[in-house]
């Protein structure tokens, strides 16, 4: 009875995490969607997107508990991580856009 009550208990927990870390890759999709009309580079529209992005990160970061609970140290290589990582994505998602408005 206790695993079924703890499971109720984490789904939401981990179902709202997931809700926010897709929050953050849609907002750089957004925004990759808005700058692709620039004919930049696809880093550069990936690295403008995530810049634009930085207060949707912090927004994730700060709904979760692991995250404010680690030190200082490993606060800055997660928030480093992250941006490496929707820069990738990024990348990918102006280089989809690129071909889509071809």
């Amino acid at each position: 009875m206790k695993r079924i009550f703890l499971l109720f208990i984490a789904v939401p927990f981990f179902s709202q995490a997931e809700l926010s870390a897709s929050s953050y890759y849609n907002c750089i999709k957004d925004n990759v969607a808005k700058y692709s009309k620039t004919n930049e580079s696809a880093e550069s529209i990936a690295s403008a997107s995530v810049t634009s992005c930085g207060n949707v990160l912090g927004e994730v970061l700060k709904s979760s508990a692991p995250f404010m609970n680690a030190s200082a140290e490993a606060k800055s290589k997660f928030i480093a991580d992250m941006k490496a990582q929707g820069k990738e994505a990024g990348i990918k998602y102006a280089m989809d856009e690129k071909l889509n408005n071809k």
